[in-house]
Parts: C-alpha cells; sequence; structure tokens
C-alpha cells in the first residue's frame, strides 16, 4: 500500500448570481487555500465545474469505467439493503467504516466516516454478509454501477485497484 496522508476536501463554494463578477470566489478561495496550506498534504476538490478552479492550481483527474462478465447469476442474492435509521445497522455501517481499508493503491479515504455519509447518503448501501462488506452501488436493469466499497480488506489484495 501507499502511505498515509493528510487531505483536505473543498466541497461546493459558490457565490449567488447578484454577487457574481465582484472577486469574491477568488477571494474566498484564496483564504480557502492558505488556511489549507499549513494544514494538509494535498487537497481534494468535488465539483461539477472543474475548469473554474484550474486556476488555482487544481487539475481533473478522470474516473474509470470497466466492465466485467458475471461469474454466476446471483444478482442481489447475498446482500441486504441497510437501513441508517435502524441501530443495529448503524453501528454496522460504523464498525465497517471505522476498519475500511483504501479500495485504491493511488488514492483511497480511510478515517472519514463523515466525508462517505456525505457522499453516499443519497444510494442505497448494501451489506455483504459473507465478505463482511458494505457496497454502495446502483442497480440499472442488467448492469451495476459500484461507488464504493467499505470494510477491512474489503476487495483483498489482488482486486485492489491501481
Amino acid at each position: 500500500m501507499g502511505r498515509q496522508v493528510t487531505v483536505g476536501g473543498i466541497h461546493a463554494v459558490c457565490t449567488r448570481p447578484e454577487y457574481r463578477r465582484r472577486g469574491y470566489f477568488r477571494q474566498v478561495m484564496t483564504e480557502a487555500l492558505d488556511y489549507c496550506e499549513s494544514r494538509y498534504e494535498t487537497l481534494l476538490l468535488y465539483t461539477a465545474q472543474p475548469e473554474l478552479y484550474e486556476p488555482f492550481g487544481f487539475r481533473e483527474l478522470g474516473e474509470h469505467l470497466f466492465t466485467a462478465s458475471r461469474s454466476a447469476a446471483r444478482g442481489r442474492e447475498g446482500f441486504r439493503q441497510l437501513n441508517l435509521n435502524d441501530p443495529n445497522d448503524l453501528r454496522l455501517a460504523e464498525r465497517l467504516l471505522a476498519a475500511r481499508e483504501p479500495v485504491s493503491n493511488t488514492v483511497g479515504v480511510v478515517n472519514e466516516i463523515g466525508l462517505f455519509g456525505f457522499n453516499e447518503d443519497h444510494r442505497p448501501l448494501y451489506y455483504a454478509e459473507d465478505l463482511e462488506i458494505i457496497v454502495c452501488v446502483e442497480f440499472d436493469g442488467s448492469r451495476l454501477k459500484l461507488f464504493d466499497v467499505v470494510g477491512a480488506g474489503a476487495l483483498g489484495d489482488s482486486y485492489a485497484f491501481n
């Protein structure tokens, strides 16, 4: 695995339409970056408009799509949808998030329950008891969109993405 670093995050910087073109965005970004400079080794930015942040040194990193054949037609069998309003499911999610290992040797998040909740709160979470993992997925007909896998050794060394 790589090395653990302290990473800051920037999300949802916006200016109301009536206050645009007055330099407020640049001022807020400059102050935020000054604040982050001595606290974090690097920053992650989540935005639908990456071009706005390029003047501040951010660059877009592409996401990847891959496909694979199924080895068995199990469908959703073996997965149970979590209900985070259920105290038992919430404890299960907290336990697995606290023990999670990164899913990538390049960039993987650990020790960040809040970020996971913020990013994945609108998607269903499924628990696979036999694998002791939580997956954040969307089922779209015959397609499965996988957004995150959470657990200790969730994918094992042979499956970690590089």
